[in-house]
C-alpha cells in the first residue's frame, strides 16, 4: 500500500499534476536509462544483502570505484579534452565526494540495517528532494502539484516503513 501511495505521488509530481500525462508523453532515452538504473540499484540492494561478503563497506566501495574507473577510462580517453579550471573543480570535487562516495556508503548501510525491501522505497524520495533543493538553492517556485505529489510520495514511504504485528520479517514478542 505504501509503495502504491508513493508511486501515485511520484506520478502526480513528475506528471506536473496530471499522472496520465506520463503515458501520453512517453519515455525518452533518459527515462529509460533512469528506469534501468533504478532496477540495477534494486538488484544491487538484494545482492548486497544476499551475498554478505566478508569485507567492510569501505573496501566494497573501493572495489566498485576501481571497476567504475576501469570501465569508464576508455570513453574518457577517447572524448574531447575537458580541462579542469577554477570554475569546474568544485563541481568535480562535489561529484567525487558526495554522490560517488558517501551516497553508496550510506545506501550500503541502509540495506544492511533495513534490508533491501525496506531500503528500496527510499529511492522514491529523490524527486521530492530534487524539488526541495531546486526551490532552496535555485529559487524555483514549487507548484501545488509539487507539494501534493511530494507529500503523497513521502506519506507512501512512511506507510511502507510501518510494521504491524505478525508481519513477516518481524520477530514475535515473547513476554
Amino acid at each position: 500500500l505504501g509503495s502504491l501511495v508513493s508511486l501515485a505521488g511520484l506520478a502526480l509530481l513528475i506528471g506536473e499534476g496530471d499522472p496520465a500525462r506520463l503515458l501520453s508523453v512517453g519515455a525518452n532515452h533518459g527515462d529509460v536509462l533512469m528506469g534501468l538504473g533504478a532496477l540495477a540499484y534494486a538488484l544491487y540492494g538484494v545482492l548486497l544483502r544476499r551475498w554478505a561478503l566478508p569485507v567492510g563497506p569501505w573496501q566494497s566501495l573501493y572495489v566498485q570505484v576501481a571497476f567504475g574507473i576501469l570501465f569508464q577510462l576508455p570513453a574518457f580517453l577517447m572524448a574531447a579534452p575537458s580541462p579542469l579550471n577554477a570554475a569546474n573543480v568544485p563541481l568535480v570535487l562535489y561529484a567525487a565526494v558526495f554522490p560517488s562516495l558517501f551516497a553508496p556508503y550510506l545506501w550500503m548501510q541502509g540495506v544492511r540495517h533495513l534490508g533491501p525491501n525496506r531500503a528500496s522505497i527510499f529511492l522514491n524520495v529523490m524527486p521530492v528532494f530534487t524539488v526541495a533543493i531546486a526551490a532552496l538553492f535555485l529559487d524555483e517556485k514549487p507548484h501545488l502539484f509539487h507539494i501534493a505529489g511530494g507529500a503523497l510520495a513521502l506519506a507512501g514511504v512512511m506507510l511502507a516503513q510501518m510494521r504491524t504485528p505478525g508481519m513477516p520479517g518481524r520477530a514475535a514478542k515473547t513476554s
